[in-house]
């Protein structure tokens, strides 16, 4: 046992003034002349040795009613988990991981989360003393990838409290095992015998997902835990998951699908919630939707962009009991000119420059370029949007390096074989770009078959690169095979081997591939079998050909067209950039903030605040990109107190070491019992109570008993 104030131990000399007084307060009794009668000198014998045992009685009550009200002022706690003389002088090292999410600008009718949880945090910084270590973590900076990241020293008591008083709001979300693993960082290095760890947080259910996997043991069997829950309130909230454009060819004035997932938080169905979508400040289409609890419903709009450039958009939902997550940020990039550069001769070139042409001549946005494989260097890819390879022939390990990097970063590429395509001389840009292997260039001959020339077999007409290509967009027509489009006569054809990467969009008779696609980093690479002359097939002639060519053009330039995205607090890569040294990023707040370019490409780490972001070099955009929350913010039930324990374990924290304080105004008697054991002034202070009651009870009856035996004669 162990006593939290000693000095009130001091008192217990008073226990010595009931003897004191007892003494000072017998008297001598008078002789007084009575009859010899045996009998009535033994009764008074009796009556005497009754009083004195009931004034003894009454000594020791008195004694023992001042040492429980002594022991009770001095607190005496039970043997806590450390012996008392080392848990009461023992220096002390604690973190508390505070939650600052968003999630915590809810409020009760005790007001907002964050405000009760830094009310909290100071009430237990009260409990610490000149010499602990307190480390005060928010847990939007609690990353755990790094251990440099936790390398801080410990803060004195005034300037923990100053971190308390001045934590905001923040959109960066992390989990509970994030926050854990930089407490167990932090009191590795601590120097102090108690540990202590508290962790104030409304236990939000998207806290407590898993970060990896397999159980850990990173704390010592020594360190305390508190967890402090905050809010009592179940809230009502849908949030906007995510936004999606799915493969959609985007020009201006043209409609596009853009579809938005919501997803109900809630216990209860959401009925009708308003949904809409936003561009560049404008309302451009809205829906109602409704979602059961616990459920998600995916919504489409259908949006025309009147204008090109940068669009800035977001989805919005209608207000709910949380408000941050009910706008979704996206933004996209419809150039005013679409540049393409063709490579190859003029007579390999002729069909496909006559086709793109008919497109400038109607004001498109297309603007073409021709050149030589001799002249094809990476500073010239620079400048476009799509490149198109046509007569494909063998290229300088330069030239496909360049190529594979202008595809890794967004670009487009359009591949034909013609005359002087031969496996060998693929075989270099195969191995650079990743391509599937051409095994050998086919040629029909007379009298082989029912015919001299193949035709289309199969077609993936619901692929985005179909979209809009024929004339009646009926279901019908695109249920029906490949026979639906107007097939060429191929008399010759590169046989390509599809692989896992490279997805056949056209097949011709026997299921050699007439078209693939393959994805490279952030760009698109359409390979066809036919060359784009009349040497092949008679591809060119058909009524197919300009608008396949067209929409392979534009298909292939989309991820130029989709901006990057982020979450809140993760690092931003955006490649493909202009040549420039430097840049500057314009925040959603239109702060403006230097950033250095390496290589075409930056790193921005500065991705907090929610909204639409702005590479800009002078007043020119070169590049937008959007954050959002992460989703995982938006699911604000209260996780189960199993899920909570669960987290603690899975890094070595028993159950039992854990501690909740649900009752802010208890914080104080809870630490103080678990630092040094369990305070027994209650049952003290009951005990001196009952003691009070005896001996009223004896001291009246002997103050009744001496009245009788000094009222009659000796």
């Amino acid at each position: 046992m162990t006593f939290l104030n000693p000095l009130v131990l001091l008192g217990l000399f008073a226990a010595a003034i009931p003897l004191l007084l007892h003494l000072l307060s017998l008297r001598k009794l008078r002789t007084i002349e009575f009859s010899t009668l045996r009998f009535i000198k033994e009764l008074q014998r009796t009556r005497i040795r009754r009083l004195k045992l009931r004034q003894i009685l009454l000594l020791i009550l008195r004694t023992l009613l001042v040492i429980l009200i002594v022991l009770a002022f001095s607190r005496p706690t039970l043997r806590g988990s450390l012996p008392p003389a080392v848990s009461t002088l023992a220096k002390s090292s604690a973190v508390v991981l505070l939650d600052d999410s968003y999630s915590m600008t809810a409020s009760d009718e005790h007001g907002e989360y964050l405000k009760q949880a830094r009310e909290a945090a100071a009430h237990i910084l009260g409990l610490f003393y000149q010499g602990d270590d307190v480390s005060v973590v928010p847990l939007s900076e609690a990353v755990s990838q790094s251990a440099e990241t936790t390398s801080a020293p410990p803060h004195h008591l005034a300037t923990a409290a100053s971190i308390i008083e001045g934590i905001k709001p923040s959109p960066v979300h992390r989990k509970l095992e994030d926050g854990l693993r930089v407490a167990a960082r932090l009191l590795s290095s601590a120097r102090n015998l108690n540990k202590e760890v508290y962790v104030i947080s409304d236990f939000q259910a998207g806290l407590m997902v898993r970060t990896r996997a397999g159980a850990e043991a990173l704390f010592d069997p020594g360190v305390r835990f508190f967890s402090v829950p905050i809010g009592r309130r179940e809230l009502r909230n849908a949030s906007v998951e995510s936004v999606d454009i799915p493969g959609a060819l985007l020009e201006t004035g043209k409609p596009f699908l853009l579809k938005s997932v919501v997803r109900n938080h809630s216990t209860g169905t959401i009925r009708n919630h308003l949904t809409s979508v936003f561009l560049n400040g404008t309302r451009v289409a809205q829906r109602g939707v409704t979602v059961d609890a616990g459920a998600t419903a995916e919504i489409e709009f259908s949006i025309v962009p009147k204008t090109g450039g940068h669009l800035r958009g977001f989805v919005e939902l209608e207000d709910d009991d949380v408000q941050y997550d009910n706008r979704r940020y996206f933004s996209l990039h419809l150039p005013e000119r679409l540049r393409v550069l063709l490579v190859g001769d003029h007579k390999d070139l002729r069909y496909i420059a006559t086709a793109l042409a008919t497109r400038q001549e109607n004001g498109s946005v297309l603007r073409t370029q021709q050149t030589s494989y001799e002249r094809l260097t990476s500073s010239l890819l620079a400048g476009f949007d799509v490149v198109l390879l046509a007569n494909l022939r063998e290229l300088t390990a330069v030239q496909a390096e360049g190529l594979r990097r202008f595809v890794f970063e967004g670009g487009g590429l359009i591949l034909f074989p013609g005359r002087t395509t031969t496996p060998e001389a693929f075989a270099p840009l195969r191995e650079t770009l990743q391509l599937p292997e051409l095994a050998a260039i086919e040629t029909l001959r007379d009298g082989q078959g029912s015919s001299s020339f193949l035709e289309f077999d199969r077609a993936e007409l619901r692929h985005p690169l179909f979209q809009e290509m024929f004339q009646e967009d009926d279901a019908a027509l695109r249920n029906q095979p490949a026979k639906s489009l107007e097939s060429p006569r191929i008399q010759t054809h590169a046989r390509l081997i599809p692989t896992e990467r490279a997805f056949s969009l056209i097949t011709i008779a026997g299921g050699s591939p007439f078209l693939l696609e393959q994805q490279l980093g952030a760009g698109r690479i359409l390979l066809f079998a036919v060359s784009a002359d009349l040497s092949f097939s008679d591809f060119p002639l058909k009524g197919l050909f300009v608008p396949l060519l067209h929409r392979s053009v534009a298909y292939t330039a989309q991820e130029q067209i989709k901006q990057a995205s982020a979450v809140s607090g993760d690092e931003v890569i955006l490649t493909g950039l202009p040549a420039l040294a430097r840049a500057t990023i314009v925040t959603p707040r239109r702060f403006e903030l230097p950033v250095v370019l390496q290589r075409r490409s930056l790193r921005f780490t500065e991705s907090r605040e929610p909204g639409i972001y702005e590479v800009k070099t002078g007043e020119t955009v070169l590049r937008t990109f959007s954050v959002n929350m992460h989703p995982d913010e938006s699911a604000v039930l209260k996780a189960d107190e199993q899920k909570v324990i669960s987290a603690f374990e899975r890094l070595g924290v028993k159950a039992g070491a854990i501690r909740t304080i649900d009752d802010l105004s208890s914080i104080r008697p809870v630490i103080l019992e678990t630092r040094h054991g369990v305070e027994l002034w209650k049952q003290l202070l009951l005990a001196a109570l009952i003691i009070a009651l005896l001996e009223a009870v004896v001291a009246r009856e002997s103050r009744h008993a001496l009245a009788q035996f000094t009222a009659e004669p000796a």
